[in-house]
């Protein structure tokens, strides 16, 4: 598979299953030392595959499990699609899904088993297995757990989508500042000089700063996870992982969706050209908050934990609000902020869902997952400042990240002022707070946002766009075309 020789793809969600993978209907049941593998009705046909249009060759495919009459629930199993000449084996049919939103290159397909037959050594095993008599054995006896257990592997996954999408938000963010600031704009300002330009763009060079350290903290607390060797500290470090990545995919992906939004707003008509890079990265990486979960799901699965914890404690049903006064919009208020306005959630979310179901309480979910997030990024941005920042960057990182929390906070105003968390004076002062904090890295042709653009490390080529380039008054655009 290093040579290239077996190209393979990932074939999980069906026509009529997404995010609900223990519903999937693709059977597979136990027959003479192998598997047959069946897709029953087409909406178990497997969608949205990509490399299976025209290219793969193999496929993991997840399926219902069924041993001597008895559901085992979803195991993966690995079944060859085309022999080495490119021709679809027996029983496997396979459609080109046709053009997409953006992503075109990718040739996603839908697959149909008919009856597909495979050994028994294509059931991946780690979690379960059959031995050569025909007895089923899995170390975690229950099917939801077990299954459970086995799609946590996904997190890298979500990790990895949530790293692209702050990789695009970066990319385009710096594209965008430098763009504006050598445009000229109604006489001799730059539109970076204009309070509607430093609104859209420097609230998102901070938030592009929190999920990128967000996603490193959740990257190694990852990674420590798999050094102990204590499989109760494993178990739960491997549940904080998934709840963080769960969150820092939806978050980062979402953000990444109105960033380049704005960032191909201000850099107006030059932001619609392929050869700018925005548009086409809009397009073709919107697909990203549906994929390795969707992003409602991914904030509920944030909430569930945070809903049960509450649930079980004996805290007061009545959270005061911190009362924000507008002398104290500052540093000290966004944490205080943050914790209330999660605990209110949380609260909220357990009474709604003891009220009437959990499908009742998806909205206060989301925004639970919402609270979530932007609390742990924010203390892990300050955390980071605190501890890493070089001297000469300190003060504009300590303000980079005070303009995130506020931004987060001015993002969700209304369940603030609905409680009373911020009295409506205080409300006016965080608008002048942020435009305060905007134009300070906007300052001197927003030396000190560029600087920290510099600072994501972004390779030239990356950068290799008409409007990023400036070569001064003089010189005019460079016109990467000509060299």
């Amino acid at each position: 598979m290093d040579t290239l020789e077996l190209p393979g793809c990932f074939g999980m969600t069906e026509l009529g299953h997404g995010s609900n993978v223990m519903g999937i209907e693709t059977t597979a049941v136990y027959r003479e030392d192998g598997f047959v593998l069946s897709t029953p009705n087409n909406e178990a046909s497997k969608f949205w595959i990509g490399g299976a249009g025209h290219t793969a060759k193999i496929c993991c495919v997840f399926a219902q499990l069924t041993m001597d009459g008895v559901w085992q629930g979803p195991h993966v199993f690995v079944v060859r699609l085309r022999d080495d000449a490119g021709r679809l084996m027996p029983g496997v049919r396979i459609a080109d899904n046709g053009p997409k939103q953006g992503l075109n290159g990718v040739d996603n397909g839908q697959i149909w088993l008919d009856d597909v037959w495979v050994p028994r050594d294509a059931l991946l095993d780690r979690y379960a297995s059959v031995d050569e008599v025909g007895r089923y054995s899995s170390p975690i006896p229950d099917p939801a757990t077990r299954f459970g257990t086995m799609i946590s592997g996904l997190t890298t996954g979500r990790m990895l989508i949530a790293q692209a999408a702050v990789d695009a938000s970066k990319l385009g963010v710096t594209i965008a500042l430098r763009y504006s600031c050598h445009r000229p704009q109604f006489g001799s300002k730059n539109i970076i000089e204009y309070v509607t330009q430093q609104r859209r763009l420097i609230p998102a060079l901070a938030t592009t700063y929190a999920m990128h350290l967000s996603l490193n903290a959740c990257k190694q607390l990852g990674m420590s996870g798999r050094s102990t060797s204590d499989p109760k500290e494993a178990q739960a470090n491997a549940k904080r992982v998934h709840v963080l990545s769960s969150g820092l995919k939806a978050a980062a992906t979402w953000h990444r969706v109105a960033i380049l939004q704005n960032c191909r707003e201000c850099c107006g008509g030059q932001g619609f050209l392929a050869i700018n890079k925005i548009g086409p990265m809009l397009n073709d990486m919107n697909v990203d908050v549906t994929f390795e979960g969707d992003n409602t799901v991914m904030m509920q699965q944030v909430a569930k934990p945070l809903m049960d914890a509450f649930a079980k404690s004996s805290g007061r049903r009545e959270i005061a609000p911190p009362m924000i006064n507008h002398d104290d919009i500052g540093p000290g208020c966004v944490g205080k902020l943050f914790a209330w306005r999660a605990q209110v959630l949380a609260r909220d979310a357990v009474e709604e869902a003891a009220r009437s179901s959990y499908d009742g309480v998806m909205d206060t979910a989301v925004a639970l997952g919402w609270a979530s997030v932007d609390s742990s990024s924010y203390d892990i941005f300050r955390q980071e400042v605190q501890r890493s920042a070089p001297a000469a960057w300190r003060t504009p990182l300590e303000r980079l990240c005070l303009l995130y929390g506020l931004h987060a906070v001015e993002s969700h105003l209304t369940t603030y002022l609905e409680h009373g968390a911020l009295r409506p004076q205080a409300a006016s002062q965080l608008r002048l707070k942020i435009n305060s904090l905007c134009g300070y890295f906007a300052a001197d042709g927003a030396s000190v946002a560029l600087g920290l653009c510099d600072g994501f490390g972004i390779p030239d080529h990356l950068l290799q766009t008409p409007i990023a380039f400036y070569e001064g008054p003089g010189g005019g655009w460079h016109d990467i075309g000509r060299d």
